[in-house]
């Protein structure tokens, strides 16, 4: 007779490996380039990025090792937090601005402009990965 049983710690292990791998280089075979600024490369690993996305696999491809991303307002943050997010299953975002502001209007203007920016993240996030589970909410 046959058992099975789940894993998690094997699941996060093996994330935390790949992310590894990318952030180091290692084994990657897809490069990723934004026509925003074509300078700045990201190395990734193209099974990795076609698992976690239909439109990513898509791209792969249709366009091989260099995955030339030419989204209207994709920006290096977005990109960062898309692959930040395949490869952790956590979405991050980060924001900038004096939290000790005591000015009322600016201190509610900077919330609003991290608000947009994270639903902008959120929104080229879910459409990427054609995932519900990053709501516009």
């Amino acid at each position: 007779m046959a058992y099975s049983s789940k894993a998690p710690a094997h699941v996060l292990v093996l994330l935390k490996n790949l992310n590894f791998q990318r952030a180091t280089g290692q084994f990657c075979d897809c490069v990723i380039r934004l026509q925003l600024n074509p300078e700045k490369l990201y190395l990734a690993h193209r099974n990795i990025l076609a698992a976690s996305s239909p439109v990513l696999a898509s791209l792969l491809s249709s366009q091989g090792t260099l995955l030339d991303l030419q989204f209207p307002g994709l920006t290096h943050e977005t990109l960062e937090l898309l692959l930040e997010f395949i490869y952790t299953g956590m979405y991050l975002f980060y924001h900038s601005g004096n939290n000790t502001n005591n000015n009322n209007n600016n201190n509610n203007n900077n919330k609003k402009k991290r608000s947009d920016a994270t639903q902008s993240h959120k929104a080229f996030c879910s459409h990427c990965l054609c995932d519900h589970r990053l709501k516009y909410t």
